[in-house]
């Protein structure tokens, strides 16, 4: 994984907008815990949820999928717009193509 950073890092992207990822293509983000779920992390996906009379219930309700999709460079807009946002989740599974592959961290 460190060849993955540095290969964002030499384009511009800050570190601290990456997460790298073995997943191929798609990853579980738990928009509460701020992290992948589920997969490699061995963080169980399913968490409690309070509902305004604090009764919880195990729930999926905080995660959303992030596809990563390949692209074959970086403009410096999408640089900007990496480092302007939560950040991106990366992988180096490219099934042979060159480039860059991603998805932006949901909110």
């Amino acid at each position: 994984m460190k060849e993955l950073v540095e290969k964002y890092l030499k384009v511009g992207v800050h570190q601290n907008k990456l997460i790298t990822t073995i997943q191929p293509s798609v990853v579980n983000w738990s928009l509460s815990r701020k992290c992948i779920v589920g997969g490699e992390t061995g963080i169980e996906p399913l968490e409690v949820i309070y509902d305004e009379n604090s009764n919880g219930k195990l729930s999926f309700e905080n995660n959303r999928l992030v596809s990563m999709q390949i692209r074959t460079e970086l403009t410096k807009e999408d640089i900007d717009e990496i480092n302007k946002s939560n950040g991106i989740i990366c992988t180096d599974v490219l099934y042979g193509r060159e480039g860059f592959r991603y998805g932006f961290i949901p909110l």
